[in-house]
């Protein structure tokens, strides 16, 4: 025998469930259902506890801070500090190419030119 399509009350299995509680899922009749501005539940408990938790989430909100200007001022400094780099290696790079020997750095774009394939390693003779 095939089962009916609709779920079934909770508190009466003979009548189809017209809902379920936003706070336990449970289905729902229309004799059943408690209806508060924040949804439908299946009692007075279920409704409670929403709002307790409401409550709980909406000062936790309250209570976080805005991201600072330290926050601000950290993302501006990270972002200086990546365009340095980038700098000094493009830097680096040209005058490696033009045959400049600079301390730890020249070693530095050889590795990575090594890395390449068929890069400046490869192709010099």
């Amino acid at each position: 025998m095939p089962q009916s399509l609709y779920s079934k009350c909770y508190n009466h299995p003979s009548f189809d469930a017209t809902a379920r509680c936003k706070q336990c899922a449970k289905p729902i009749c229309d004799t059943c259902k408690v209806i508060s501005p924040t949804g439908v539940f299946c009692s007075e408990t279920c409704r409670d506890q929403n709002k307790a938790f409401t409550e709980r989430m909406d000062q936790m909100d309250r209570n976080t801070p805005p991201p600072g200007r330290w926050a601000v001022r950290f993302k501006s400094l990270v972002s200086r500090l990546i365009l340095l780099a980038l700098g000094v290696f493009v830097i680096g790079v040209t005058l490696h190419a033009l045959g400049f020997d600079i301390p730890y750095l020249s070693s530095a774009i050889a590795w990575v030119l090594d890395l390449i394939p068929g890069g400046a390693a490869e192709t010099a003779p």
